[in-house]
């Protein structure tokens, strides 16, 4: 009906590439205009398509040296889209490559658990949501680092209060880019949080 809500314009339906250098199966997705990346989790592999669907190259692969991964889960690709960032959940680490596959850097933040993240802020900085299970009164907490100095700072969501939810649905927070920096809605509070490239956060 004419009154209704329209969520989105248009949609469209990309058939990705198959073969056996790239085969799917329980990814971890970020989207671009000019790519498609996913992390499958087992196991670990990192697979870049292009918009029409074909098939790049994978990045990386799956071990313990440097530039390589354990455990992949969350994946982003930066704002220029010229790197890809992941998350892995065995090294607790960070790990950024460019498109053509090459390892930029490892970095490993200071929180022993990532909830949710890395998510590009801008160029040379992420967003992501820090676990801290013991203090409730701040979780989750939202942390920026920047990739080239690895500086953390916290962005702190006033008057939050997790539940003590034993059981039941999880849903987990998410991230969405804009112009000016990107979108945050946490996993229990009606709130989208807007965090600037200032890092300036504001409900």
């Amino acid at each position: 009906r004419s009154s209704d809500l329209e969520i989105v314009d248009s949609i469209e339906y990309i058939k990705l590439e198959t073969n056996k250098n790239c085969l799917l199966s329980g990814a971890y997705k970020a989207f671009s205009e000019k790519y498609l990346a996913f992390a499958t989790v087992k196991p670990a592999n990192i697979f870049i398509f292009n918009k029409q669907g074909r098939f790049i190259r994978s990045i990386g692969k799956q071990g313990q040296g440097p530039g390589e991964y354990s455990e992949l889960s969350m994946i982003d690709i930066s704002p220029d889209q010229d790197k890809i960032i992941i998350e892995d959940d065995i090294q607790k680490a960070f790990i950024e490559y460019n498109m053509d596959g090459n390892h930029i850097q490892t970095i490993k933040p200071s929180a022993p658990l990532v909830l949710k993240g890395p998510f590009y802020l801008d160029q040379n900085s992420v967003v992501y949501v820090q676990n801290s299970i013991k203090d409730s009164l701040n979780f989750p907490r939202v942390v920026a680092m920047n990739l080239k100095t690895h500086q953390e700072i916290s962005l702190n969501i006033v008057d939050f209060e997790r539940p003590n939810v034993k059981n039941g649905a999880y849903i987990d927070p998410e991230f969405l880019r804009i112009d000016n920096g990107v979108l945050f809605k946490d996993c229990v509070k009606d709130t989208l949080y807007h965090i600037a490239n200032d890092l300036s956060l504001t409900p």
